[in-house]
């Protein structure tokens, strides 16, 4: 990770739109969720700080497939709250179910994003 800007390099040949920090648990079991069904959706946060952060906000969102997933172009699902320790990961689920449509005929993509708002502020 560049401990300047925060960035965690992804390594050749991964496929970046398949997170293993943002998952499906439905009534078929994990990452398969069931259109027209309650599914609850989890996020793993982790912290790479020195410090411990409290207060942590975790916006989920589903959205159509396109190469520039946005705040205007998903639709959120819900906002939970975490504390994460120093060097800890935390599995934070979505306080709403999440229930899948199939708008366009193709799949449908999770984005989960987490941050501080006094200190880590998200801007458009």
């Amino acid at each position: 990770m560049d401990k300047l800007t925060g960035d965690r390099p992804i390594a050749p040949g991964s496929v970046f739109w398949e997170s293993p920090d943002v998952w499906v648990e439905s009534s078929l079991g994990i990452n398969q969720p069931v259109v027209g069904e309650q599914n609850q959706v989890f996020a793993r946060v982790t912290n790479q700080g020195s410090q411990d952060a409290s207060g942590v906000t975790v916006k989920f969102w589903w959205a159509n497939p396109s190469m520039a997933i946005t705040e205007s172009s998903a639709h959120l699902i819900g906002i939970a709250y975490a504390d994460v320790p120093s060097g800890w990961s935390v599995a934070v689920p979505c306080p709403t179910a999440w229930i899948p449509v199939v708008e366009s005929g193709r799949q449908e993509c999770l984005v989960a994003e987490a941050f501080i708002p006094v200190s880590d502020p998200l801007t458009s």
